[in-house]
């Protein structure tokens, strides 16, 4: 009996050793998994609030101009971390992108020769530009993470980013001196910034909401880059509610990002269109259809 008993446990072994390995890697990849849901909500916080507190330290061109570089900022992380490969579509879309918010939003820095020195000679224009180019970076991070996260669910992805967000607020409005909501002056607030406060997180959660689903659906690289056609949805509003025409730089920045739009979005049928065999084909075609067509002039003479 004792020795059928080990024998019966030497044969059990194997199979708790594969399932211990099993195990092992299950818990190895949820804590992975939790890792990077923990650090995408985290990203996703910090880049609303410093790209919307970077327009108090700056001129909204120059902030607008420094955050929507964030296509190039996705295209380098996804290539780091999703290991996703650049090839030369990609990266002269990412170019066109970058030409196109150059223009648009014409920043001073670039479009003013006689701009040397802050504006108003501020010195918190720098730590607008460094708020603006944290944004930008850790919206890149944080659409990539977003996009690494597979098989969390969109409600569990946006709690977390919330949520973050809310502490970080919190903590931010507990150390500034002048903050009015989580004190007794928040009495002071009026009707009207009550409603644009309410329109602003309305507004942003829908936006969030939106580009979580399209980040399960598509690449982060597009998602960015479709994120660029906000300044020319922006200007044609503009356009409509005041009656001016925009400027001709800004229709050139335009549709630039069009442009860099639909190459990154058709970049993998691109190269089969201009393929030699795609060229030999369509040639085949042509030829193809052009006896046939000489077939039926041939039939409607003999009738």
């Amino acid at each position: 009996l004792p020795l059928s008993i080990q024998l019966i446990e030497s044969r059990c072994n194997p199979l708790r050793h594969i399932l211990a390995t099993f195990t092992c890697l299950a818990l190895i990849l949820v804590y992975e998994i939790f890792l990077y849901l923990i650090y995408s909500g985290l990203s996703g916080a910090i880049s609303f609030i410093t790209c919307l507190a970077s327009v108090s330290f700056m001129p909204v061109p120059d902030a607008l101009c420094i955050i929507f570089t964030c296509p190039v900022v996705t295209m380098v992380l996804s290539a780091i971390i999703l290991e996703d490969k650049l090839n030369s579509l990609k990266c002269f879309s990412g170019f066109l992108l970058l030409a196109g918010v150059v223009l648009v939003t014409q920043p001073p820095f670039l479009f003013l020769s006689t701009f040397l020195v802050p504006p108003n000679n501020d010195e918190l224009y720098y730590v607008g530009v460094v708020l603006a180019s944290s944004g930008s970076f850790m919206g890149g991070l944080m659409r990539v993470l977003i996009a690494k996260c597979e098989g969390v669910s969109i409600p569990v992805l946006l709690t977390w980013t919330a949520g973050s967000g809310l502490v970080i607020s919190a903590g931010y409005c507990f150390l500034q001196p002048g903050s009015r909501i989580l004190s007794s002056s928040i009495c002071c607030i009026s009707l009207r910034d009550w409603f644009l406060l309410l329109g602003l997180a309305l507004s942003g959660l829908l936006a969030v909401t939106t580009m979580t689903h399209a980040l399960k659906l598509i690449s982060p690289n597009l998602v960015s880059a479709f994120m660029t056609l906000e300044l020319v949805l922006t200007y044609n509003v503009q356009a409509i509610l005041t009656g001016e025409t925009p400027e001709s730089w800004s229709c050139v920045g335009g549709v630039l990002i069009l442009i860099g739009c639909f190459i990154l979005t058709f970049q993998k049928t691109i190269p089969d269109i201009f393929s030699p065999n795609q060229m030999s084909h369509s040639g085949d075609l042509d030829q193809t259809v052009e006896s046939e067509y000489q077939v039926l002039d041939e039939a409607a003479r003999l009738y």
